[in-house]
């Protein structure tokens, strides 16, 4: 059962974790215990190819990296789904196409807790303001994103979704800025040049640039899919560390280099993020 990326963030025993291509087993499995939700909005049961649906398709104007799908775990067993896209449809503004719950797991609060440690953690990444639609036909959906706070419907024509059709409304949550922390002493630190002695002790198998000024690692997948879905998790790490690599992608194939532009070499930094893209385990 794929459950190898590193947990975003966890909630009442829920741990939110990026899905990969290599989940749409388990995925599926999941959207068949929810047969309720696909008989409203879609009017039929989950089709077979509901789990690759949700997992790749997208507004042609998104990234492919900006398609996030979290899943929501009980120890291994997918429980739960959260599909969100990053900046659409304007720069930091998100929108959440999917929140569904395995049956035995709604109530209890779930549904609130799950989205407020969503939207922290977009804010983290940056967020301003998040979007997201509700069929007409749905108002128990309705009633809880506007008990979140979410306002300023607007009615969109109606469209058809599976074999229904639909009337959608579109609500929006502005979220507050986020007042950015000071340096700490331990910030200033990290600006700091490793010494010869730290260089001689990379994490994994991280290659040392022949100028001593940088490291580099190459990973391959075995897909385009899983090779995107392990860059959109690694631009979370990055943006949350304040510290972004140099990458390039051909294919199932991608080269990540580190270093410290400001500093003119390796430091603290570059360790601190190479030992986190190692914790993502994907190999």
């Amino acid at each position: 059962m794929p459950n190898n990326a590193a947990p975003l963030f966890a909630v009442q025993g829920l741990h939110a974790s990026l899905l990969t291509a290599d989940a749409a087993p388990d995925l599926q499995h999941l959207l068949n215990r929810c047969p309720d939700y696909f008989h409203l909005v879609e009017g039929r049961r989950p089709p077979p190819e509901a789990a690759e649906t949700e997992l790749h398709s997208r507004p042609p104007e998104v990234a492919a990296e900006d398609l996030l799908n979290l899943g929501l775990r009980n120890g291994p067993t997918l429980v739960g789904v959260l599909q969100t896209l990053r900046h659409y449809r304007r720069a930091n503004q998100w929108y959440i196409g999917l929140l569904l719950f395995d049956p035995a797991f709604r109530n209890a609060g779930r549904g609130t807790a799950v989205y407020s440690a969503f939207e922290t953690w977009t804010a983290d990444q940056g967020a301003e303001s998040i979007l997201l639609a509700v069929v007409e036909e749905n108002p128990a959906a309705t009633r809880f994103w506007e008990r979140l706070g979410f306002a300023h419907p607007r009615r969109y024509p109606a469209t058809k979704i599976g074999l229904r059709r639909h009337i959608l409304t579109e609500y929006e949550k502005s979220l507050p800025p986020r007042a950015a922390a000071p340096p700490t002493h331990t910030e200033t630190e990290m600006l700091n040049l490793l010494t010869e002695d730290d260089l001689n002790k990379l994490p994994g198998t991280w290659k040392l640039a022949q100028d001593k000024k940088s490291i580099h690692q190459n990973f391959k997948f075995k897909s385009f899919a899983e090779a995107w879905s392990f860059m959109s998790h690694i631009a979370l790490l990055a943006e949350k560390a304040d510290h972004h690599p140099e990458w390039s992608n051909v294919y199932n194939k991608v080269d990540i280099t580190l270093t410290t532009h400001e500093a003119g070499g390796l430091t603290d930094r570059d360790l601190a993020l190479a030992k986190a893209i190692d914790d993502v385990n994907w190999r």
